[in-house]
């Protein structure tokens, strides 16, 4: 009788291990509509740092950034590719404002990245 019972205690303990181990993933593979909300407008507020840093950096406007940037979605490199992107239209970039752009970049991928955990 005690086998029978310590068996019993044993299934229900790996029971419920199962249960705490997996419901807090199910939990979180399913974002709520206000989550994806509060996601995308975080994406929003660093894109749009990352345009201030960069414009502050090189001295053009936001609005002149904005229209240099690719149109795809979340280019990985997007410094590298701005920084060839102004010196085609506006001017050749100097070292250290070629370095605050690609800064501004990494600095905007780790956001990113922190906002998406």
């Amino acid at each position: 009788m005690i086998h029978a019972l310590r068996g019993r205690r044993l299934a229900l303990l790996a029971t419920m291990a199962v249960i705490v181990a997996v419901v807090p993933a199910i939990a979180r593979s399913e974002p709520t509509a206000a989550g994806v909300a509060r996601l995308g407008e975080a994406e929003r507020q660093i894109e749009a740092r990352f345009v201030a840093r960069v414009a502050q950096a090189v001295g053009l406007q936001e609005s002149e950034i904005r229209a240099l940037l690719p149109q795809e979605a979340r280019i990985a490199d997007q410094g590298r590719r701005l920084v060839q992107a102004i010196g085609k239209h506006h001017r050749r970039l100097g070292p250290s404002e070629e370095a605050a752009v690609l800064e501004a970049d990494r600095v905007r991928r780790e956001e990113l990245a922190r906002s998406r955990r």
